[in-house]
């Protein structure tokens, strides 16, 4: 339409997730997802980019609306998922599915963890 802008606002939640931490990470509970709000009427394909680890071995499958869009192991080294992604209208969600059950780590830290996010990024492609 004439004198209407599409501005790609994308807005995420983080379920079952831990708070924000002072090195930009993110740590996982049990079935993380985040919620991607797309506020505007029409898809956006946004690059959707973050930095997954772990501190043992797991497989990963990122599931958005339903569908699988990758699958990855984590271990002694991250992985960095980076694909354009078409967001509907409204919720979208993101499930990061692990089999594994999240572990202790060593020290006084008593949270269960499964992995953790971090730069978590969505930027328009349009």
């Amino acid at each position: 339409n004439e004198g209407t802008e599409n501005i790609a606002l994308i807005i995420p939640f983080f379920t079952n997730f831990y708070n924000l931490e002072p090195s930009g990470l993110r740590w996982a509970k049990s079935n993380p997802s985040v919620t991607l709000i797309n506020v505007n009427n029409v898809s956006l394909p946004q690059r959707l980019t973050f930095e997954a680890g772990s501190l043992n071995d797991r497989k990963v499958e990122i599931i958005l609306n339903g569908e699988k869009i990758d699958s990855f192991e984590l271990g002694k080294s991250s992985y960095l998922f980076d694909q354009v992604v078409n967001l509907n209208p409204g919720s979208n969600i993101m499930q990061i599915n692990s089999q594994e059950l999240p572990i202790n780590p060593e020290g006084p830290d008593e949270r269960l963890l499964l992995l953790s996010v971090k730069e978590f990024s969505l930027l328009s492609t349009e």
